[in-house]
């Protein structure tokens, strides 16, 4: 008979924490993204650096986006958000590259001003990350996602495939 009530008291929470990464509120899709799918409309949130705090990933269609992901632990990192800044400068409004980092905004933002190479960084950074780091599940930093300009996850990379020769490529359809 106890057994009886333990069991649904049991398997509930488990439930819970099987089911709840896949959705969040209002059915957002928490389900990795694969190569070659549309990416969902998910808010990009706590934006710095950017004209807005909040965007959707559908208002940066026509674009090339790269997202970073980075800490402030990782040494590779800093010198990739020096690069990927310059990109953005260089490539204008044909790419948009966000920084993206699971940290506090407070912890970010006091890192960037005190850091002596990202003195005058322009670069979009979000903190407080969760949404697309389950998107676009990684184990090592920085990791590169290049979304096309129809919303379509064309490559999971490392940073050092990030030049301009190969933005360029890709802006002008070729494979890069």
């Amino acid at each position: 008979m106890k057994l009886k009530y333990c069991l649904p008291a049991i398997l509930l929470p488990l439930l819970t924490v099987y089911i709840q990464p896949l959705y969040a509120q209002k059915g957002q899709r928490f389900i990795p993204v694969s190569i070659g799918e549309t990416c969902p409309d998910v808010m990009l949130q706590n934006i710095m650096y950017f004209p807005v705090l909040k965007s959707n990933l559908s208002s940066l269609k026509g674009k090339l986006v790269i997202i970073d992901f980075w800490a402030t632990t990782c040494g590779s990192c800093i010198e990739t958000l020096k690069e990927l800044d310059s990109l953005q400068k260089e490539f204008g409004e044909q790419i948009q590259v966000f920084a993206v980092t699971e940290e506090p905004a407070a912890i970010a933002k006091a890192f960037l001003a005190n850091n002596k190479m990202l003195k005058g960084l322009q670069l979009p950074v979000i903190t407080d990350d969760t949404l697309l780091t389950k998107l676009f599940p990684h184990i090592m930093l920085p990791h590169e996602v290049w979304i096309d300009a129809k919303g379509t996850l064309r490559y999971i990379t490392s940073a050092k495939a990030v030049t301009a020769s190969n933005i360029r490529d890709i802006l002008d359809g070729k494979q890069p």
